[in-house]
């Protein structure tokens, strides 16, 4: 393993080493997007927590949710294009957010 600027990569072959997940700029996998519509079409709530809901395709899955009748609450600190649909809106950093509403639900 060689490590310094960018990826890591393998020390025999140079090629780059990256985790399995999708990095920012790359393609989801047509199964997990596929996966998560129909997810969306049958959430009745989706929460939707520390997003701007710009980069798509993820960022349409709120409206899915909304088109089905679902609910839509947002917790982050900047605007994103759902903030007029969302039942629900807190606007701050998304940790003391939800301390705050843990703190207001009785303890299991």
């Amino acid at each position: 393993l060689r490590v310094g600027e960018g990826a890591p990569e393998c020390v025999a072959c140079a090629t780059p080493l990256k985790p399995d997940v999708t990095l920012f700029g790359e393609m989801l996998p047509q199964r997990a997007m596929s996966e998560a519509q129909q997810l969306a079409a049958e959430a009745d709530l989706m929460l939707c927590v520390g997003s701007s809901l710009i980069v798509h395709p993820v960022a349409g899955l709120p409206g899915i949710t909304r088109a089905a009748g679902g609910r839509l609450v947002l917790v982050t600190e900047g605007e994103t294009p759902y903030d007029g649909e969302a039942d629900l809106k807190l606007s701050g950093d998304v940790v003391e957010e939800l301390d705050a509403v843990l703190a207001t639900l009785p303890a299991a």
